[in-house]
């Protein structure tokens, strides 16, 4: 078989996956939220298009640096410094992806992760909604964007641990499913991924590169919590390892490499409160340049010199930014 048909039927099974990830959304969507809660994009959103940061920002010691203003803040695209259209404080409401790998190798450990794992959905505030995936061989939505607490909990309880380790697919299909998402809202919301997989990638049809470029043309912010490669590690895992911390700071995000799986809970609360901290900026996408080449972003508080960004480096120019 050449590698062009190989990649048609890749393709064509992964749009049946994520048609089906899609339909299943929208069957269980949850989309009761108190209108008080709601921050509006600007009036002029259906006329131009934004390119959104998540942005966290801390001190020396790592603390977060709250109460920051618009004005505090400078962005500049491939060194030229952009207006801001909007600005959104640490309130903006987020959804969250968790994203649980749950092939055979996690059997032995699915308990503590669904401890660690509920008690990060107990963090979520009124405003914000989740997603909970497995992922193995296949991709499994085992609830649908909501709010609700309980409902969520449930799903992360009944995750079934079973067969081999489909990252990329999961990554993939993940992905595209939160732009589509995107396009839903009529209002500001952040995005989040939060990865949880002990081991490299063993039966995806998607290759790595694919998977990575997905999930950097999405504008998701990824945490990845993984165990710490061991020394006499072989390769492939020293480079899944490399790939989702490249993964994690080309999104602003953080990757967690764990010693022992009981450090989980903790793991959770620091992505949490991350999360939690983060601001929201937008600026409109510049369309004299008419090139799909990758943007350089950088953000700086100029207010504070002390002051550490985090946010996305780059993005490649699409109608979803």
């Amino acid at each position: 078989m050449t590698r062009g048909i190989q990649r048609k039927w890749r393709c064509a099974i992964l749009a049946i996956e994520i048609v089906f990830l899609a339909a299943s959304g929208r069957a269980q969507q949850d989309a009761s939220w108190p209108s008080s809660s709601r921050l509006r994009w600007p009036t002029f959103r259906s006329a131009v298009e934004l390119v959104a940061l998540n942005v966290s920002v801390v001190d020396a010691e790592r603390r977060f640096i709250t109460g920051l203003r618009r004005e505090d803040f400078s962005v500049y695209e491939n060194g030229v410094r952009r207006e801001l259209a909007f600005f959104g404080p640490a309130a903006v409401p987020v959804d969250v992806g968790l994203l649980l790998d749950v092939s055979a190798s996690m059997t032995d450990k699915i308990g503590l992760v669904a401890e660690a794992a509920t008690g990060f959905i107990r963090t979520l505030r009124p405003s914000d909604r989740a997603t909970v995936i497995g992922f193995a061989n296949r991709i499994t939505v085992l609830q649908s964007f909501t709010g609700d607490w309980e409902r969520l909990q449930d799903a992360v309880r009944q995750a079934r641990p079973g067969g081999a380790t489909g990252l990329y697919n999961a990554l993939y299909i993940v992905a595209n499913e939160f732009g589509r998402e995107r396009k839903t809202y009529d209002e500001v919301r952040r995005q989040a991924l939060v990865l949880l997989s002990d081991g490299q990638d063993t039966s995806s049809l998607v290759e790595r590169d694919e998977a990575l470029v997905a999930v950097r043309r999405s504008g998701v912010t990824v945490y990845a919590i993984s165990p710490k490669p061991r020394l006499t590690a072989n390769r492939s895992a020293a480079d899944a390892a490399f790939m989702l911390k490249a993964l994690a700071q080309d999104t602003g995000g953080r990757a967690f490499f764990l010693e022992e799986l009981k450090a989980l809970t903790s793991v959770y609360v620091e992505i949490a409160a991350d999360i939690g901290h983060q601001y929201t900026l937008a600026y409109e996408l510049d369309h004299r340049r008419r090139d799909a080449t990758f943007r350089r972003l950088t953000v700086r508080v100029t207010t504070r010199p002390d002051a550490r960004v985090r946010t996305r480096r780059g993005y490649f120019p699409t109608r979803d930014q």
